[in-house]
C-alpha cells in the first residue's frame, strides 16, 4: 500500500508541477474525470488503474492530519487487512450494489465500501 501512496503522491506532485494551474489541468482532464463530488461518479471512472490512482487519493486525503481515534482505527485496519486491489474491489462491488448511495459524497461512498459487515473492517466507518 505504501507503494501506491508513494506513487500517488508523487504523480500528483509532477500534474501540479507541469500544469499552470489548476484551471489548465482540469482543460486536459476528460470531462468525466473532472469532478468526483459524489460516489456515483466511481463506477465512470474507466480502467482499474485510474480507480487505484483514485483511491490512493482519498486515502492520502481521508488520513492526513490530524484526526480522531475513529479515522485511526479505520487507517490502521485498512494499511493491515486490505491491499489496494483489494480495496477497489469493495468499493467497485458496493458502488454496483448500493445505487441508492450514488448522490453521497464519494469520501462517504468509500468509507461505507471499506467498512461494510462481511469486510476486514466491520464497523470502523468514522463517519457514522
Amino acid at each position: 500500500m505504501i507503494t501506491y501512496l508513494r506513487r500517488g503522491l508523487g504523480l500528483t506532485l509532477i500534474a501540479l508541477c507541469c500544469f499552470g494551474s489548476i484551471t489548465t489541468a482540469q482543460d486536459s482532464v476528460p470531462s468525466s474525470h473532472r469532478v468526483f463530488a459524489y460516489f456515483g461518479s466511481w463506477k465512470d471512472i474507466p480502467t482499474q488503474g485510474e480507480r487505484a490512482f483514485l483511491y490512493t487519493g482519498f486515502v492520502n486525503g481521508f488520513f492526513a492530519g490530524e484526526r480522531s481515534r475513529n479515522y485511526d482505527a479505520l487507517a490502521r485496519c485498512i494499511e493491515k487487512n486490505m491491499s489496494v486491489d483489494q480495496a477497489v474491489a469493495m468499493i467497485d462491488k458496493y458502488s454496483a450494489d448500493n445505487p441508492q448511495r450514488w448522490n453521497v459524497p464519494l469520501p462517504m461512498g468509500i468509507a461505507e465500501s471499506l467498512t461494510v459487515k462481511d469486510g476486514p473492517c466491520p464497523g470502523l466507518n468514522p463517519l457514522n
